[in-house]
């Protein structure tokens, strides 16, 4: 009996194990992707800071445009550290709960951005209530989840057939 499942038993090691190493060759295949995404996402924001810094000594004689500019580095720069600070707690095992955290000034920021990048034909209205309570989430989280779906409006409004609209 074990020279007739000798063959069966080593058929299905091998398989089990070419098994594992298409699953290894898909998690690291994820992994790039996923490297790929941070590494876009961190050069934006290193672009975002060279840009403005460069911005500001240009500006250095102007007081409003060079605090102007100095709040988009510093925006980009918290940005950068959120975005290290999600690399980091996708390398740490668990889940800890996330913060209270107050929206607007997130909404405020994301505006901000958004108007940067929208077309010219595409007017971004908001209207936030200073006092719309706190929501338990991780800013950075949060931030990319609400620019995803900004970007994917925005996406929307480009594709639509029918032409862009004027305001949305």
């Amino acid at each position: 009996i074990a020279e007739d499942l000798a063959p069966l038993v080593q058929s299905h090691l091998e398989t089990e194990a070419k098994d594992a190493q298409l699953a290894q060759a898909q998690k690291m295949e994820a992994l790039g992707v996923l490297a790929g995404g941070i590494a876009h996402d961190f050069n934006n924001i290193l672009q975002a800071i060279l840009g403005f810094s460069s911005l500001a000594r240009q500006d250095a004689h102007d007081p409003e445009r060079l605090g102007a500019d100095l709040d988009r580095v510093e925006r980009a720069t918290v940005r950068g550290r959120d975005l290290v600070q999600r690399i980091l707690q996708f390398s740490r095992p668990g889940d800890p709960e996330a913060p209270l955290l107050d929206p607007v000034p997130l909404l405020q920021e994301i505006v901000l951005d958004l108007r940067t990048k929208l077309s010219a034909g595409i007017l971004l209205e908001t209207d936030l209530a200073a006092d719309c309570g706190r929501v338990r989430a991780a800013a950075p989280q949060l931030r990319q989840a609400l620019m995803d779906l900004a970007t994917n409006g925005w996406q929307a409004l480009a594709n639509n057939p029918s032409g862009t609209p004027e305001r949305t």
